[in-house]
């Protein structure tokens, strides 16, 4: 009795349910449900009714992909407005079905033959059919559209030139409402319908016509075309779906129900491929076609070939812009892919979903972002732009005449001729650009030469990225490898900061005076600030410096634009104190006032009468006591700079306490008199004043090598020797006779020929030189022209290294004897640069201790090399192919173009010179006779550069192979890799030592090979990296050896001589002259101190009165 009670009660909702779910629809077809749930807004959980479909009136199968039926559409009994996109061969009769309400009919995509079904539509007042391959209406003649007032037969294969076609057109428009119109101007020409059939008929013909017609469909082909370079199988590998593998153009409205969804492992070179093997030949075969095309007159296109509603009729402006058209894509392409846009799109998006798609984040992914990718390509595009520029040229003014018919391919309306004028002077422009400079409207040149040569690679030229800014404002090269050749660091700058494209610095130091920025840190460098060189400040800085291993002070007084420059520790108000830390006074100089300002490179610049000092920042001290700087001016040298005249001041003296006891460390005194280390001659001497002759005294040195006695003649002896042992190349201008004669001396070959210039007169005489035994002194015998041949004996007594006195004597050419003589001045006005004269060579290291000195050394290795090590007296480099631990340790400072390596380098071991003052090395290096083929050593000075490139100059020793000699490579390399000069030769054997040298001034490197020079250049860089290296680029097991390394560095003057503050020489001003003190007995036999006066070679007694 209970269940048939609980039943009654649950009747009446079970019969609720059933009704719902008896009304719910349910779809065949799955595109029809998700357009019918978009227009009644129901989410794919909810149930959809009967009554629901039956109230929608407008349906749009446009957007959400290609049905696969169509019989889902009689259930919408009510709809007015349908459109159907992309049905192809899908059965229409659910649409006519629907004819009673219908009012908007669009249909696209689908087949004649389906098509010809369609019924009387009584209400219908739109009716489109574009897209449909159509190539006749009469179907439509059959039925009855009363109220019908616009038909669309658009872009289908209805012939324009078939009278039976436009009889049928009038027909139907004739039968539609008076205000009906009919929509048949386009058509979609024969080489959509048929491209192949097309090809192959104008191929076979040699006509204007054919030859147009061949450069189009070239054009065409492009879509239809299938390989493995083809633009269907690139589409396929951004993510289309494989269905559009053998697409033709007569499928063109299928096109856009593909779906496509992003391949994450697509690389975006895949489209310079294409570009490069594809894209461009096709282009190149539409223009070589173009070409063909000579037209004398005009050649009428029907329309059928056109698509439009009137005859197009082409003239040879018509082919001379094709041709631009198709040299212009194929430049645009080349460019593209002739620079590296490579990335991944699965780290792209990742990048994206993160919200971390900057500038600094590609560059990330690939550190060539922008780069170069194809020298050649760019070089093609040139040749493009070029062809487009020409073809353009002979266009335009055939263009611009005014009897042109507007029946044409190409046409200018009245209002273009401005523009295209502006058009034409722009290529004309761009085509100067190209060839060399070209000057802009600033006054400043373009060079695209530039660019088309492959040469400006971003990577290399802009500073590293934060997010979408740069780290600094700085770049190594101002012109962009020469695209703007009149642009400098200057110049960057403000273009960089004006467009907000520099990250925000982090202030390092502050101005204590206002708490301004001071220092700022932009990536990893550090600059003045340019609120520094603002109107009104007023800032004092104390500097701490050595020069000569003399500790030396400074004052700096910023005001404004002027700067004050003043030795000594000065307080800020009061610039002419003298006083100096350390016990010393001496005479205040006054302070050298100089322009101020912070110039383009960040750098701190005060120009002076005088001379410059450029102030840059190295580094700090993170607490914001000093600033470490180089000096760069008159001398150079790094100081720190103070805020503070106290801190200044305290540091000084802690300063002087370590020189002085570096200095007595190590000193061996002997009866008063020291020994002292001369490091040009590489030897210690003992002093001693003893007597050289009856009743003189002299001070005399023992020369351990030699173990001679010998005369010492004051420091200057041994320091300084100016004479040249070749004046090849030399410029010389003497005066004599207090300037009554004046000659200018070109020295040619040595001892051969020197041009001399007196006011008009220009002669060549030949000349002569002998050398003396007295130093700084150098004679040039002078042979004049015939018949008189005057003989001058010339004696030059240098007192530096370009001036000097000149004592000139005239001989008699048969007996010498003297005719006259005369004295004035020589200066030296141009010599080559000679680094025997700037660099002395020094002992570094000869390995003959039990292990590498680390204090000397810095190991680096790549995968599968080992650490330098000492074996046998010799430092051996070698590689295993077995990892050390660490694996890899990058030479100093080349993280960053490490990082740019792909694949990352191995078997490369380093051994870099520890030291600073090092302008150059020496060392012997040896490839034993048993070493595997593709073995190197080599000795090389880098510049390892934060953007990732470098800068190196070096000799390498390599060995490629059985029977091949070793070969000798002199190479100066500047960024990109492979760029700079480079010398061989191939005749080294293994098994033998070489001694290989290089050296690096400030303008000039020099690599020598057992002390000669061999290969020289200009360079615009500094080295941060001296050392040697070896590699075996097979991977095999290898080791090399190297001994005596020597190291080069900067004559100082006083040259070659060490003292402690024991050391007895004191300068008098009064004797203008240093003078030697020593303890020896006086004339009464009494101990006494003598003094050496090296002017006047002679010694006297020390009185304190």
């Amino acid at each position: 009795m209970k269940k048939i009670y609980l039943l009654v009660i649950l009747i009446p909702y079970l019969g609720g349910v059933l009704s719902v779910l008896a009304q719910s629809v349910t779809f065949v077809d799955p595109v029809i449900e998700k357009s019918a749930r978009s227009a009644l807004g129901a989410s794919a959980d909810q149930n959809i009714t009967e009554a629901q479909i039956q109230a929608i009136e407008t349906l749009t199968l446009v957007d959400d992909g290609k049905p696969q039926s169509l019989s889902d559409l009689s259930m919408f009994t009510s709809l007015k407005y349908l459109y159907l996109d992309y049905v192809g061969d899908l059965d229409l009769s659910p649409v006519w079905g629907l004819s009673e309400n219908l009012r908007i009919l669009e249909i696209s995509g689908s087949t004649p033959t389906r098509l010809a079904g369609i019924t009387d539509m009584p209400i219908l007042n739109t009716l489109g059919l574009g897209g449909n391959k159509l190539t006749t209406v009469d179907f439509l003649l059959d039925n009855n559209f009363p109220s019908l007032n616009y038909l669309d037969l658009e872009d289908n294969y209805l012939d324009l030139n078939n009278s039976q076609i436009l009889t049928d057109l009038e027909s139907l428009k004739s039968s539609i409402s008076q205000f009906g119109y009919i929509d048949a101007e386009s058509m979609l020409p024969k080489g959509f319908q048929d491209l192949t059939a097309e090809k192959a008929r104008v191929n076979a013909s040699s006509d204007p016509e054919s030859y147009i017609l061949r450069g189009i469909y070239e054009l065409l082909a492009i879509f239809e075309s299938t390989g493995a370079n083809s633009l269907q199988e690139f589409a396929i590998s951004i993510g289309v779906e494989d269905s559009v593998r053998g697409f033709l153009l007569s499928d063109l409205s299928a096109l856009e129900s593909l779906d496509t969804d992003l391949n994450m492992d697509l690389q975006t070179r895949e489209l310079a491929e294409y570009f490069q093997n594809s894209f461009i030949p096709a282009l190149e075969r539409a223009d070589a076609a173009f070409s063909m095309a000579t037209i004398d007159g005009t050649v009428n296109l029907e329309q059928s070939l056109t698509g439009s509603d009137v005859v197009i009729s082409v003239d040879q402006a018509d082919v001379y812009v094709l041709r631009s058209i198709a040299n212009l894509a194929a430049a645009l392409a080349a460019i593209q892919s002739g620079y590296d846009w490579d990335l991944n799109a699965e780290k792209v998006d990742a990048l994206d979903n993160d919200q971390n798609v900057s500038a600094a984040s590609l560059r990330t992914l690939n550190s060539n972002f922008a780069g170069i990718r194809s020298a050649s390509q760019l070089a093609k595009a040139k040749q493009f732009l070029s062809n487009t520029i020409n073809q353009y040229q002979m266009a335009s003014p055939l263009l611009r005449d005014s009897n042109r018919s507007d029946n044409r391919l190409f046409t200018l309306s009245a209002e273009d001729l401005s523009d295209e004028a502006d058009f034409m002077e722009s290529l004309l422009d761009m085509e100067t650009a190209m060839a060399g400079n070209f000057e802009m409207d600033d006054n400043e040149n373009l060079n695209l030469n530039q660019l088309f040569a492959g040469k400006v690679s971003l990577p290399n030229l802009l500073p590293a990225s934060e997010g979408d800014k740069f780290e600094t404002f700085i770049v190594p090269d101002p012109t962009m490898a020469g695209l703007l050749p009149d642009w400098d660091q200057r110049r960057v700058k403000e273009e960089l900061l004006a467009a907000d494209l520099v990250a925000n610095p982090d202030v390092v130091f502050t101005n204590p005076k206002d708490g301004s920025a001071l220092v700022v840190q932009y990536g990893e460098e550090y600059f003045w600030a340019d609120t520094l060189s603002a109107a009104g400040s007023d800032l004092t800085l104390w500097t701490v410096g050595q020069s000569d291993g003399v500790l030396t002070q400074g004052t700096i007084r910023l005001s404004g634009s002027k700067g004050y420059r003043q030795d000594g520790f000065q307080d800020p108000s009061d610039s002419s104190s003298g006083a100096q830390v350390g016990g010393n006074e001496k005479t205040t100089t006054p302070a050298d006032e100089s322009n101020f300002t912070v110039n383009a490179f960040g750098n701190l610049e005060l120009s002076g009468a005088v001379n410059t000092d450029v102030v840059s920042v190295l580094s700090w001290d993170g607490n914001g006591t000093w600033i470490e700087s180089q000096f760069t001016g008159a001398s150079s040298s790094v100081r720190k700079i103070f805020l503070s005249k106290t801190e200044a001041e305290a540091y000084f003296l802690s300063e002087l306490e370590k020189i002085s006891e570096e200095i007595l460390e190590g000193w061996l005194w002997f009866d008063e008199y020291p020994w002292v280390w001369s490091s040009k001659y590489e030897n210690w001497y003992y002093f001693k004043v003893m007597e050289i002759a009856e009743d003189e005294l002299g001070l005399q040195h023992y020369n351990a090598k030699t173990k001679n006695w010998n005369r010492f003649y004051g420091p200057d002896s041994y320091l300084t020797d100016y004479t040249p042992s070749d004046m090849k190349e030399w410029k010389v201008s003497i005066s004599l006779d207090s300037g009554q004669y004046r000659a200018q001396l070109d020295f040619n070959e040595q001892n051969q020929s020197l041009l001399v210039t007196s006011g008009n007169k220009v002669e060549d005489w030949g000349y002569e030189l002998q050398s003396s035994n007295q130093r700084n002194e150098l004679y040039v015998q002078m042979y004049g022209p015939l018949p008189e041949q005057i003989y001058f004996e010339d004696v030059y007594q240098f007192k530096s290294s370009t001036s000097g006195t000149l004592i000139r004597k005239e001989l008699n050419p048969t007996d010498n004897s003297l005719i006259s003589q005369q004295t004035g001045t020589f200066t030296v006005t141009e010599k080559p640069e000679n680094p025997d004269d700037d660099y002395n060579l020094e002992s570094y290291d000869d390995f003959n201790g039990s292990e590498l000195n680390g204090s000397k050394w810095i190991s680096a290795w790549w995968t599968g090399a080992q650490p330098a090590y000492v074996s046998s007296g010799y430092l051996k480099l070698s590689g295993s192919s077995v990892a050390h631990t660490p694996e890899s340790l990058n030479p100093r400072g080349a993280d960053a173009l490490v990082n740019t390596m792909d694949p990352q380098p191995t078997m490369h071991s380093f051994a870099e010179i520890n030291a600073t003052g090092v302008y150059g090395i020496e060392a012997k290096v040896m490839i034993p006779a048993n070493a595997p083929a593709s073995t190197g050593v080599g000795i090389v000075g880098f510049r390892f550069n934060p953007n990732g490139t470098k800068h190196s100059m070096g000799i390498e020793l390599g060995y490629w192979g059985s029977g091949s000699g070793l070969q000798f490579e002199y190479q100066n390399e500047t960024p990109p890799i492979g760029d700079g000069t480079e010398t061989s030769t191939y005749d080294g054997a293994l098994g033998t030592w070489y001694k290989l040298g290089l050296i690096h001034t400030p303008t000039k490197g020099y690599l020598l090979r057992d002390g000669v020079v061999v290969h020289e250049f200009d360079t615009t860089y500094e080295p941060n990296w001296y050392g040697l290296m070896s590699f075996n680029d097979d991977g095999n097991a290898y080791e090399v050896f190297v001994d005596d390394v020597r190291v080069y560095r900067k004559k100082a003057s006083p040259q070659g001589w060490m003292w402690s503050d024991h050391f007895p020489w004191a300068y008098s001003d009064d004797e203008a002259n240093w003078l030697y003190f020593g303890l020896a007995p006086d004339k009464s036999g009494l101990p006494g101190m003598i003094y050496w006066n090296a002017n006047k070679q002679e010694w006297n007694n020390y009185s304190a009165n």
